[in-house]
Protein backbone atom coordinates (compact mmCIF):
# COMPACT_ATOMS: atom_id res chain seq x y z
CA UNK A 1 0.00 0.00 0.00
CA UNK A 2 1.02 3.56 -0.72
CA UNK A 3 -0.59 6.93 0.80
CA UNK A 4 -3.89 7.59 -0.73
CA UNK A 5 -4.16 8.95 -4.01
CA UNK A 6 -0.82 7.88 -5.40
CA UNK A 7 -0.17 5.16 -7.51
CA UNK A 8 1.99 2.26 -7.57
CA UNK A 9 5.05 1.30 -9.81
CA UNK A 10 6.68 -1.72 -9.73
CA UNK A 11 10.51 -2.09 -11.19
CA UNK A 12 11.95 -5.62 -11.98
CA UNK A 13 15.56 -5.84 -11.42
CA UNK A 14 16.11 -9.40 -12.06
CA UNK A 15 13.48 -12.65 -13.03
CA UNK A 16 13.90 -15.90 -13.41
CA UNK A 17 10.69 -18.02 -13.18
CA UNK A 18 10.08 -21.33 -14.26
CA UNK A 19 9.07 -20.94 -18.34
CA UNK A 20 5.63 -21.76 -19.41
CA UNK A 21 3.85 -20.14 -22.16
CA UNK A 22 0.76 -20.14 -20.26
CA UNK A 23 2.54 -19.51 -16.94
CA UNK A 24 0.86 -22.48 -15.51
CA UNK A 25 3.50 -23.82 -13.58
CA UNK A 26 5.61 -20.95 -11.54
CA UNK A 27 4.35 -17.84 -11.65
CA UNK A 28 4.17 -14.13 -10.72
CA UNK A 29 0.29 -12.82 -10.83
CA UNK A 30 0.09 -9.28 -9.61
CA UNK A 31 -3.48 -8.09 -8.18
CA UNK A 32 -5.03 -4.72 -8.07
CA UNK A 33 -6.83 -4.20 -4.61
CA UNK A 34 -9.84 -5.37 -5.82
CA UNK A 35 -8.71 -8.43 -6.83
CA UNK A 36 -8.51 -7.35 -10.29
CA UNK A 37 -5.40 -9.83 -12.12
CA UNK A 38 -3.06 -7.08 -13.78
CA UNK A 39 -0.96 -9.45 -15.53
CA UNK A 40 0.77 -13.32 -14.56
CA UNK A 41 4.34 -13.62 -15.14
CA UNK A 42 7.21 -15.75 -15.56
CA UNK A 43 10.70 -16.88 -17.86
CA UNK A 44 13.87 -15.26 -17.90
CA UNK A 45 13.22 -11.84 -19.42
CA UNK A 46 11.96 -9.40 -16.84
CA UNK A 47 8.50 -7.45 -17.24
CA UNK A 48 8.69 -4.18 -18.07
CA UNK A 49 7.68 -1.73 -15.33
CA UNK A 50 4.54 -1.80 -13.94
CA UNK A 51 2.16 1.41 -13.13
CA UNK A 52 -1.22 0.60 -11.11
CA UNK A 53 -3.63 3.40 -11.24
CA UNK A 54 -4.05 2.62 -7.66
CA UNK A 55 -2.83 2.72 -3.52
CA UNK A 56 -2.54 -0.94 -2.95
CA UNK A 57 -1.44 -3.73 -5.18
CA UNK A 58 -1.12 -8.05 -4.03
CA UNK A 59 1.52 -10.28 -5.80
CA UNK A 60 1.61 -13.90 -5.47
CA UNK A 61 4.41 -16.28 -6.28
CA UNK A 62 3.69 -19.90 -7.03
CA UNK A 63 5.34 -22.63 -7.90
CA UNK A 64 5.53 -26.51 -8.30
CA UNK A 65 7.24 -29.18 -7.32
CA UNK A 66 9.28 -29.53 -10.57
CA UNK A 67 12.02 -27.40 -12.53
CA UNK A 68 12.49 -23.89 -11.04
CA UNK A 69 14.33 -20.85 -11.35
CA UNK A 70 16.28 -18.21 -8.96
CA UNK A 71 13.51 -16.08 -8.60
CA UNK A 72 12.81 -12.16 -8.82
CA UNK A 73 13.70 -9.56 -7.63
CA UNK A 74 11.92 -5.89 -7.43
CA UNK A 75 11.18 -2.53 -5.88
CA UNK A 76 8.19 -0.28 -5.82
CA UNK A 77 7.80 3.16 -5.08
CA UNK A 78 4.76 6.01 -5.03
CA UNK A 79 3.88 7.89 -7.86
CA UNK A 80 1.93 10.87 -8.47
CA UNK A 81 -1.29 10.51 -10.94
CA UNK A 82 0.32 13.54 -12.16
CA UNK A 83 2.72 10.90 -13.78
CA UNK A 84 0.81 8.89 -15.80
CA UNK A 85 0.04 10.23 -19.33
CA UNK A 86 2.80 9.14 -21.03
CA UNK A 87 3.25 6.12 -18.04
CA UNK A 88 2.39 3.83 -21.05
CA UNK A 89 5.85 4.07 -22.56
CA UNK A 90 7.98 3.37 -20.00
CA UNK A 91 6.01 0.62 -18.80
CA UNK A 92 2.98 -1.30 -18.69
CA UNK A 93 0.21 1.61 -17.06
CA UNK A 94 -2.71 -0.42 -15.68
CA UNK A 95 -5.34 2.01 -15.03
CA UNK A 96 -8.44 1.84 -13.16
CA UNK A 97 -9.70 5.82 -12.70
CA UNK A 98 -10.74 7.97 -15.32
CA UNK A 99 -7.74 10.05 -16.79
CA UNK A 100 -5.61 11.38 -20.05
CA UNK A 101 -3.40 9.36 -21.82
CA UNK A 102 -0.13 10.66 -24.59
CA UNK A 103 2.51 9.90 -26.52
CA UNK A 104 5.97 10.16 -24.72
CA UNK A 105 7.44 13.89 -25.06
CA UNK A 106 3.57 15.60 -26.09
CA UNK A 107 3.30 17.57 -27.76
CA UNK A 108 6.79 17.13 -29.01
CA UNK A 109 7.63 14.53 -31.76
CA UNK A 110 7.70 11.45 -30.15
CA UNK A 111 10.41 8.80 -30.51
CA UNK A 112 11.10 6.68 -32.91
CA UNK A 113 10.50 2.76 -32.24
CA UNK A 114 8.15 3.75 -29.56
CA UNK A 115 5.95 0.45 -27.89
CA UNK A 116 3.68 1.62 -25.66
CA UNK A 117 1.03 0.21 -23.56
CA UNK A 118 -1.71 0.90 -21.37
CA UNK A 119 -4.78 -1.46 -20.04
CA UNK A 120 -7.57 0.37 -19.04
CA UNK A 121 -9.76 -1.47 -16.03
CA UNK A 122 -13.34 -0.11 -15.61
CA UNK A 123 -15.84 -0.86 -12.63
CA UNK A 124 -17.90 -3.59 -13.13
CA UNK A 125 -21.32 -2.67 -15.17
CA UNK A 126 -19.32 0.36 -16.60
CA UNK A 127 -17.50 0.24 -20.22
CA UNK A 128 -14.60 2.69 -21.70
CA UNK A 129 -14.85 5.78 -23.88
CA UNK A 130 -11.84 6.59 -25.30
CA UNK A 131 -12.03 10.34 -26.55
CA UNK A 132 -9.04 12.17 -28.47
CA UNK A 133 -8.32 15.79 -27.77
CA UNK A 134 -5.01 15.65 -30.38
CA UNK A 135 -3.43 13.74 -32.96
CA UNK A 136 -0.40 13.68 -35.11
CA UNK A 137 0.79 10.25 -36.46
CA UNK A 138 2.66 8.94 -39.65
CA UNK A 139 -0.02 8.73 -41.98
CA UNK A 140 -0.31 5.63 -44.45
CA UNK A 141 -3.18 3.88 -46.07
CA UNK A 142 -2.97 0.98 -43.12
CA UNK A 143 -1.18 2.51 -40.80
CA UNK A 144 1.20 0.00 -40.49
CA UNK A 145 4.26 2.54 -39.56
CA UNK A 146 2.82 4.32 -36.89
CA UNK A 147 -0.83 3.73 -35.22
CA UNK A 148 -2.50 3.90 -32.25
CA UNK A 149 -4.89 0.33 -31.57
CA UNK A 150 -6.90 -0.11 -29.50
CA UNK A 151 -8.14 -4.00 -28.35
CA UNK A 152 -10.99 -5.19 -25.91
CA UNK A 153 -8.47 -7.12 -24.20
CA UNK A 154 -4.70 -8.32 -23.64
CA UNK A 155 -4.99 -10.88 -25.60
CA UNK A 156 -5.21 -8.67 -28.82
CA UNK A 157 -7.52 -11.02 -30.61
CA UNK A 158 -10.68 -8.57 -30.87
CA UNK A 159 -9.04 -4.80 -32.50
CA UNK A 160 -11.75 -2.30 -31.99
CA UNK A 161 -9.84 0.75 -33.79
CA UNK A 162 -6.72 1.08 -35.80
CA UNK A 163 -5.80 5.17 -36.12
CA UNK A 164 -2.93 6.91 -38.04
CA UNK A 165 -2.79 9.97 -39.89
CA UNK A 166 -3.70 14.35 -38.85
CA UNK A 167 -7.06 13.86 -38.39
CA UNK A 168 -8.75 13.14 -35.34
CA UNK A 169 -10.09 10.12 -34.75
CA UNK A 170 -14.05 9.11 -33.48
CA UNK A 171 -14.49 8.56 -30.00
CA UNK A 172 -13.76 4.57 -29.47
CA UNK A 173 -16.03 2.28 -26.61
CA UNK A 174 -15.42 -0.75 -25.46
CA UNK A 175 -17.67 -3.14 -25.20
CA UNK A 176 -16.66 -4.71 -22.32
CA UNK A 177 -14.70 -3.20 -18.96
CA UNK A 178 -11.29 -4.07 -20.46
CA UNK A 179 -9.50 -1.97 -23.09
CA UNK A 180 -5.93 -2.05 -24.28
CA UNK A 181 -4.13 0.75 -25.89
CA UNK A 182 -0.92 0.43 -27.97
CA UNK A 183 0.95 3.09 -29.53
CA UNK A 184 3.72 2.19 -32.09
CA UNK A 185 6.38 3.69 -34.16
CA UNK A 186 8.68 2.36 -36.37
CA UNK A 187 12.07 3.96 -37.03
CA UNK A 188 11.65 6.42 -39.42
CA UNK A 189 9.64 9.92 -39.26
CA UNK A 190 7.76 11.36 -36.16
CA UNK A 191 5.10 13.83 -35.35
CA UNK A 192 3.12 15.56 -32.47
CA UNK A 193 1.85 12.36 -31.22
CA UNK A 194 -1.23 12.18 -29.59
CA UNK A 195 -3.69 13.02 -26.14
CA UNK A 196 -6.71 11.36 -25.37
CA UNK A 197 -9.03 11.29 -22.63
CA UNK A 198 -10.89 7.85 -21.23
CA UNK A 199 -14.25 7.86 -19.08
CA UNK A 200 -16.46 5.44 -17.58
CA UNK A 201 -19.79 4.84 -18.55
CA UNK A 202 -22.56 2.41 -16.79
CA UNK A 203 -23.90 -0.11 -19.44
CA UNK A 204 -27.41 1.53 -17.68
CA UNK A 205 -26.79 4.72 -20.13
CA UNK A 206 -26.12 3.22 -23.10
CA UNK A 207 -29.41 1.51 -23.45
CA UNK A 208 -29.78 -0.43 -26.76
CA UNK A 209 -33.61 -0.84 -26.03
CA UNK A 210 -36.62 0.19 -27.82
CA UNK A 211 -39.92 0.22 -28.80
CA UNK A 212 -43.26 0.92 -27.32
CA UNK A 213 -44.85 -2.37 -28.42
CA UNK A 214 -46.88 -4.83 -28.00
CA UNK A 215 -44.43 -7.56 -29.23
CA UNK A 216 -42.04 -8.90 -27.24
CA UNK A 217 -39.02 -10.64 -28.41
CA UNK A 218 -39.14 -14.32 -27.76
CA UNK A 219 -36.68 -15.91 -24.72
CA UNK A 220 -33.78 -16.17 -26.02
CA UNK A 221 -34.17 -14.74 -29.26
CA UNK A 222 -31.22 -12.08 -29.74
CA UNK A 223 -29.69 -10.51 -33.12
CA UNK A 224 -27.71 -13.71 -34.32
CA UNK A 225 -30.59 -15.67 -34.35
CA UNK A 226 -33.63 -15.42 -36.92
CA UNK A 227 -36.32 -13.02 -35.91
CA UNK A 228 -39.82 -13.20 -37.57
CA UNK A 229 -41.27 -11.16 -39.72
CA UNK A 230 -43.76 -9.41 -37.33
CA UNK A 231 -41.50 -8.61 -34.45
CA UNK A 232 -40.27 -4.84 -35.62
CA UNK A 233 -37.91 -2.49 -34.06
CA UNK A 234 -34.98 -4.81 -33.83
CA UNK A 235 -31.62 -3.85 -34.56
CA UNK A 236 -29.92 -6.23 -37.01
CA UNK A 237 -26.52 -5.40 -35.66
CA UNK A 238 -25.65 -3.82 -32.11
CA UNK A 239 -25.68 -0.16 -32.47
CA UNK A 240 -22.80 1.92 -30.83
CA UNK A 241 -22.65 5.24 -30.01
CA UNK A 242 -19.38 7.28 -30.13
CA UNK A 243 -21.23 10.50 -29.26
CA UNK A 244 -20.49 12.69 -32.44
CA UNK A 245 -23.61 13.46 -34.84
CA UNK A 246 -25.57 13.40 -38.30
CA UNK A 247 -23.84 16.75 -39.45
CA UNK A 248 -20.23 15.98 -39.47
CA UNK A 249 -21.13 12.58 -38.78
CA UNK A 250 -20.58 9.78 -37.05
CA UNK A 251 -21.02 6.88 -39.06
CA UNK A 252 -23.50 4.00 -37.98
CA UNK A 253 -22.29 0.02 -37.19
CA UNK A 254 -23.70 -1.47 -41.00
CA UNK A 255 -26.98 -2.22 -41.18
CA UNK A 256 -28.10 -1.58 -37.14
CA UNK A 257 -30.57 0.74 -38.30
CA UNK A 258 -32.69 -1.97 -40.75
CA UNK A 259 -35.92 0.01 -41.10
CA UNK A 260 -33.72 3.18 -42.90
CA UNK A 261 -34.23 3.40 -46.54
CA UNK A 262 -33.76 5.63 -49.37
CA UNK A 263 -35.79 7.50 -51.44
CA UNK A 264 -34.39 8.37 -54.93
CA UNK A 265 -34.93 9.82 -58.21
CA UNK A 266 -33.07 8.10 -60.86
CA UNK A 267 -30.37 6.94 -58.68
CA UNK A 268 -29.86 10.24 -56.36
CA UNK A 269 -30.56 10.01 -53.20
CA UNK A 270 -33.36 12.47 -52.07
CA UNK A 271 -34.71 11.84 -48.89
CA UNK A 272 -35.02 9.07 -46.15
CA UNK A 273 -37.71 6.81 -44.67
CA UNK A 274 -38.68 3.73 -42.34
CA UNK A 275 -39.98 0.50 -43.67
CA UNK A 276 -43.36 0.16 -41.25
CA UNK A 277 -44.47 -3.24 -43.47
CA UNK A 278 -43.44 -5.03 -46.06
CA UNK A 279 -45.35 -2.86 -48.42
CA UNK A 280 -45.48 0.57 -46.91
CA UNK A 281 -42.73 3.22 -45.96
CA UNK A 282 -43.43 6.45 -44.48
CA UNK A 283 -41.42 10.05 -45.03
CA UNK A 284 -42.04 13.15 -45.03
CA UNK A 285 -44.52 15.10 -47.35
CA UNK A 286 -42.18 17.87 -47.88
CA UNK A 287 -40.05 15.41 -49.89
CA UNK A 288 -42.35 15.08 -52.75
CA UNK A 289 -42.90 19.02 -52.75
CA UNK A 290 -42.82 20.00 -56.72
CA UNK A 291 -41.62 16.75 -57.69
CA UNK A 292 -44.93 15.41 -59.28
CA UNK A 293 -43.55 15.34 -62.73
CA UNK A 294 -40.93 12.71 -61.43
CA UNK A 295 -43.75 10.19 -59.99
CA UNK A 296 -42.78 7.31 -62.44
CA UNK A 297 -39.10 7.64 -61.43
CA UNK A 298 -39.45 7.49 -57.41
CA UNK A 299 -37.61 4.24 -56.12
CA UNK A 300 -37.07 3.16 -52.54
CA UNK A 301 -33.83 1.70 -51.65
CA UNK A 302 -33.58 -0.29 -48.22
CA UNK A 303 -31.03 -2.28 -46.78
CA UNK A 304 -28.03 0.18 -47.66
CA UNK A 305 -25.49 1.37 -45.54
CA UNK A 306 -22.88 2.49 -47.87
CA UNK A 307 -25.16 4.10 -50.61
CA UNK A 308 -22.53 3.58 -53.66
CA UNK A 309 -22.50 -0.39 -52.85
CA UNK A 310 -25.75 -2.54 -53.45
CA UNK A 311 -24.68 -5.74 -52.44
CA UNK A 312 -27.56 -6.23 -49.70
CA UNK A 313 -29.73 -4.04 -51.38
CA UNK A 314 -33.51 -3.91 -52.73
CA UNK A 315 -35.33 -1.34 -54.99
CA UNK A 316 -38.50 -1.23 -55.54
CA UNK A 317 -40.66 1.21 -57.25
CA UNK A 318 -43.69 3.46 -55.85
CA UNK A 319 -47.34 2.11 -56.44
CA UNK A 320 -49.01 4.50 -55.05
CA UNK A 321 -47.76 8.23 -53.16
CA UNK A 322 -50.00 9.61 -50.11
CA UNK A 323 -49.48 13.04 -48.69
CA UNK A 324 -51.61 13.85 -46.02
CA UNK A 325 -54.31 15.94 -46.63
CA UNK A 326 -54.00 18.83 -44.56
CA UNK A 327 -50.10 18.96 -45.06
CA UNK A 328 -48.92 22.82 -45.11
CA UNK A 329 -45.36 23.41 -46.89
CA UNK A 330 -45.53 27.07 -45.19
CA UNK A 331 -46.21 25.71 -41.18
CA UNK A 332 -44.92 22.16 -41.91
CA UNK A 333 -47.80 21.01 -40.00
CA UNK A 334 -49.04 17.40 -41.36
CA UNK A 335 -45.47 16.82 -42.81
CA UNK A 336 -45.92 13.10 -43.13
CA UNK A 337 -46.35 10.72 -46.26
CA UNK A 338 -46.66 6.89 -46.85
CA UNK A 339 -45.60 5.45 -49.79
CA UNK A 340 -46.86 2.08 -51.19
CA UNK A 341 -44.66 -0.32 -52.66
CA UNK A 342 -45.00 -2.00 -56.06
CA UNK A 343 -43.58 -5.47 -54.80
CA UNK A 344 -42.68 -6.46 -51.01
CA UNK A 345 -39.77 -6.18 -49.51
CA UNK A 346 -38.19 -8.90 -48.39
CA UNK A 347 -37.66 -8.87 -44.63
CA UNK A 348 -34.15 -10.36 -43.41
CA UNK A 349 -31.21 -9.37 -41.66
CA UNK A 350 -30.44 -6.26 -43.57
CA UNK A 351 -34.14 -5.07 -43.79
CA UNK A 352 -36.70 -4.86 -40.62
CA UNK A 353 -39.51 -2.88 -39.98
CA UNK A 354 -39.55 -0.13 -37.33
CA UNK A 355 -42.55 -0.14 -34.27
CA UNK A 356 -45.13 2.37 -34.30
CA UNK A 357 -45.43 4.61 -31.63
CA UNK A 358 -49.05 3.94 -29.51
CA UNK A 359 -51.50 6.71 -30.95
CA UNK A 360 -50.46 10.45 -28.88
CA UNK A 361 -47.98 8.46 -27.06
CA UNK A 362 -46.20 11.30 -25.44
CA UNK A 363 -41.97 11.31 -25.84
CA UNK A 364 -40.63 12.68 -22.52
CA UNK A 365 -38.06 15.58 -22.68
CA UNK A 366 -34.49 14.66 -21.89
CA UNK A 367 -35.14 11.03 -23.66
CA UNK A 368 -31.74 10.21 -25.94
CA UNK A 369 -33.20 9.03 -29.29
CA UNK A 370 -31.32 8.85 -32.61
CA UNK A 371 -32.07 10.28 -35.89
CA UNK A 372 -30.08 8.52 -38.92
CA UNK A 373 -29.64 9.50 -42.67
CA UNK A 374 -26.90 10.11 -45.55
CA UNK A 375 -27.56 14.12 -45.31
CA UNK A 376 -25.11 16.66 -46.21
CA UNK A 377 -22.23 16.88 -43.65
CA UNK A 378 -22.74 21.05 -43.55
CA UNK A 379 -24.67 23.63 -45.43
CA UNK A 380 -22.29 23.41 -48.45
CA UNK A 381 -21.18 19.96 -48.93
CA UNK A 382 -21.93 16.83 -50.46
CA UNK A 383 -23.99 14.08 -49.20
CA UNK A 384 -22.73 10.90 -47.06
CA UNK A 385 -22.66 8.24 -48.30
CA UNK A 386 -21.60 6.13 -45.41
CA UNK A 387 -24.96 6.00 -43.30
CA UNK A 388 -25.03 8.60 -40.28
CA UNK A 389 -26.18 8.68 -36.95
CA UNK A 390 -26.56 10.99 -33.63
CA UNK A 391 -27.94 10.68 -30.57
CA UNK A 392 -30.70 13.64 -29.75
CA UNK A 393 -32.33 14.70 -26.16
CA UNK A 394 -36.13 15.44 -26.98
CA UNK A 395 -36.29 19.10 -25.73
CA UNK A 396 -39.36 20.61 -24.04
CA UNK A 397 -41.78 21.63 -26.27
CA UNK A 398 -42.45 25.25 -25.14
CA UNK A 399 -38.66 25.62 -24.95
CA UNK A 400 -38.10 24.86 -28.90
CA UNK A 401 -41.19 27.23 -30.00
CA UNK A 402 -39.07 30.29 -28.14
CA UNK A 403 -36.14 29.43 -30.84
CA UNK A 404 -38.31 29.73 -33.15
CA UNK A 405 -40.68 32.52 -32.21
CA UNK A 406 -39.91 34.87 -34.76
CA UNK A 407 -40.14 32.06 -38.11
CA UNK A 408 -42.69 31.81 -39.69
CA UNK A 409 -43.11 27.71 -39.10
CA UNK A 410 -43.96 27.12 -35.56
CA UNK A 411 -43.70 24.41 -33.46
CA UNK A 412 -46.86 23.11 -33.02
CA UNK A 413 -48.42 19.73 -31.23
CA UNK A 414 -47.92 17.79 -34.35
CA UNK A 415 -44.14 18.47 -33.65
CA UNK A 416 -41.17 16.84 -32.05
CA UNK A 417 -38.06 19.06 -30.86
CA UNK A 418 -34.73 17.41 -30.58
CA UNK A 419 -31.13 18.48 -31.10
CA UNK A 420 -28.13 20.32 -29.19
CA UNK A 421 -29.63 24.28 -29.40
CA UNK A 422 -26.38 25.32 -27.57
CA UNK A 423 -24.36 23.61 -29.76
CA UNK A 424 -23.00 24.24 -33.67
CA UNK A 425 -23.12 21.33 -35.63
CA UNK A 426 -25.10 18.96 -34.31
CA UNK A 427 -28.20 18.36 -36.50
CA UNK A 428 -29.91 16.69 -39.54
CA UNK A 429 -29.49 18.13 -42.57
CA UNK A 430 -30.10 18.23 -46.04
CA UNK A 431 -31.32 14.94 -47.31
CA UNK A 432 -32.08 13.73 -43.83
CA UNK A 433 -35.34 14.92 -44.39
CA UNK A 434 -37.86 12.33 -43.89
CA UNK A 435 -35.42 9.83 -41.92
CA UNK A 436 -36.44 8.11 -38.75
CA UNK A 437 -36.19 9.54 -35.41
CA UNK A 438 -36.50 6.41 -33.07
CA UNK A 439 -36.27 5.66 -29.54
CA UNK A 440 -35.53 3.04 -27.23
CA UNK A 441 -38.10 2.00 -24.67
CA UNK A 442 -36.95 1.29 -21.41
CA UNK A 443 -37.82 -1.91 -20.92
CA UNK A 444 -37.40 -4.29 -23.98
CA UNK A 445 -35.23 -4.56 -26.80
CA UNK A 446 -36.93 -2.83 -29.66
CA UNK A 447 -37.08 0.77 -31.20
CA UNK A 448 -40.31 2.92 -31.78
CA UNK A 449 -40.65 5.62 -34.52
CA UNK A 450 -41.50 8.61 -32.93
CA UNK A 451 -40.54 11.03 -35.71
CA UNK A 452 -39.71 11.89 -39.35
CA UNK A 453 -36.62 14.71 -39.93
CA UNK A 454 -39.17 17.76 -41.13
CA UNK A 455 -37.10 21.05 -40.42
CA UNK A 456 -34.91 23.50 -39.35
CA UNK A 457 -33.31 26.38 -39.27
CA UNK A 458 -30.22 25.92 -41.64
CA UNK A 459 -28.64 22.91 -40.67
CA UNK A 460 -26.48 22.58 -37.06
CA UNK A 461 -27.02 26.34 -36.50
CA UNK A 462 -26.66 27.34 -32.70
CA UNK A 463 -30.14 28.30 -30.96
CA UNK A 464 -32.05 26.51 -33.89
CA UNK A 465 -32.61 22.22 -32.99
CA UNK A 466 -34.09 19.90 -35.35
CA UNK A 467 -38.02 19.92 -36.34
CA UNK A 468 -39.25 16.48 -35.95
CA UNK A 469 -43.19 15.12 -37.25
CA UNK A 470 -44.48 13.77 -34.34
CA UNK A 471 -45.53 10.39 -35.71
CA UNK A 472 -47.79 9.48 -32.87
CA UNK A 473 -50.42 11.84 -33.91
CA UNK A 474 -50.77 10.32 -36.98
CA UNK A 475 -51.32 6.65 -36.00
CA UNK A 476 -55.05 6.18 -37.16
CA UNK A 477 -54.04 8.00 -40.16
CA UNK A 478 -51.16 5.60 -40.91
CA UNK A 479 -53.49 2.36 -39.87
CA UNK A 480 -56.01 3.54 -41.87
CA UNK A 481 -54.24 3.38 -45.61
CA UNK A 482 -52.35 0.00 -44.34
CA UNK A 483 -54.60 -2.26 -43.37
CA UNK A 484 -57.13 -0.20 -46.17
CA UNK A 485 -54.43 -0.76 -49.18
CA UNK A 486 -57.31 0.17 -51.67
CA UNK A 487 -58.75 3.18 -50.30
CA UNK A 488 -55.14 5.16 -50.46
CA UNK A 489 -55.25 8.44 -52.67
CA UNK A 490 -53.57 9.25 -56.08
CA UNK A 491 -50.83 11.66 -55.81
CA UNK A 492 -51.63 14.99 -54.74
CA UNK A 493 -51.45 18.90 -56.60
CA UNK A 494 -48.60 20.49 -55.34
CA UNK A 495 -48.85 24.32 -56.68
CA UNK A 496 -48.08 25.42 -53.11
CA UNK A 497 -45.82 23.44 -52.28
CA UNK A 498 -41.92 24.64 -51.46
CA UNK A 499 -38.52 22.01 -51.79
CA UNK A 500 -36.90 21.92 -48.74
CA UNK A 501 -35.03 18.70 -49.47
Amino acid sequence: MVPEGMHILLNFSYFDVESDTFCDYDSLSVYSKDDRLVGRFCGVDSPLPILVGSNGIKLKFVSDNKASGTGFSMVYRALSPDALPDSGCGSLAVLFEDGVIQSMNYPEPYNNLADCHWIIHAPENHVIKLAYEYFQIEENEDCSYDSVTVYEDVTREEEIARSCGFAVPAPVLSTSSMMLIIFHSDETETFGGFRATFSFINVADLNISDSNNEAALPEGLDTTTEIPDDICGVPSNQPRFLFSRIMGGEEAVPFSWPWQVSIQISAEHICGGAALTKEWVVTAAHCFNYKEQYRDLWMVVAGLHDITEQEHSQRRSVKQYIVHQDFNAITMDSDIALLQLTEPLEFNHYVRPVCLPEKDEVVQPSRVCTTTGWGTHNEDREKSNKLQQLEVPILVSEACQNYYINHPSKVTHQMLCAGFPLEEGKDSCTGDSGGPLVCPSEDSGFYTLSGLISWGFGCGRKNYPGVYTNVAVFIDWINHYINNTGKAQGFPNYSNVQDNS
